[in-house]
């Protein structure tokens, strides 16, 4: 499952379909929680709402943020994620194949890391998140 731009589309369809994977390209989704609710791992960039929703659905991830982001915003959200347990940092400059590749069969092999990341989610799981959220922000107006 990839959610991709319009220009790439095309190009990851003819890539999955040449190595015989099966897939679920897409642009938009409206039902973006159903597919994150039925993924094992999630391979993300990492802005704040991107992050909040994969803690609050439990979904372990592989985070790699944007390096060029706003005040390195990306980055010190995937570090604090990473502090807490909840995923693996993968910074764009040592993103590559191999080690991508590498992260994904350690999480293959040792189904444990990734039931650690989910417990360690939990831990601080917040059922009221939105709705504190919203309370803060009254408050704060």
């Amino acid at each position: 499952i990839q959610q991709c731009v319009m220009s790439q589309k095309s190009s990851l369809v003819d890539y999955y379909k040449k190595n015989n994977i099966k897939n679920y390209i897409f642009e938009f989704d409206k039902n973006i929680l159903e597919l994150i609710l039925s993924s094992n791992l999630a391979i993300t960039r990492c802005g704040a709402s991107t992050t909040a929703e994969l803690v609050h659905t439990l979904t372990p991830f592989i985070a790699v943020p944007l390096p060029y982001s706003i005040d390195n915003h990306q980055y010190l959200n995937a570090k604090y994620y990473e502090n807490k347990g909840y995923c693996w940092l993968l910074e764009q400059n040592n993103f590559n194949t191999e080690n991508l590749f590498n992260l994904i069969i350690e999480t293959i092999k040792n189904k444990n890391k990734l039931e650690n990341i989910r417990e360690n989610m939990k831990k601080n799981y917040n059922k009221n998140v939105y709705a504190d959220i919203e309370n803060e922000i009254k408050e704060f107006i």
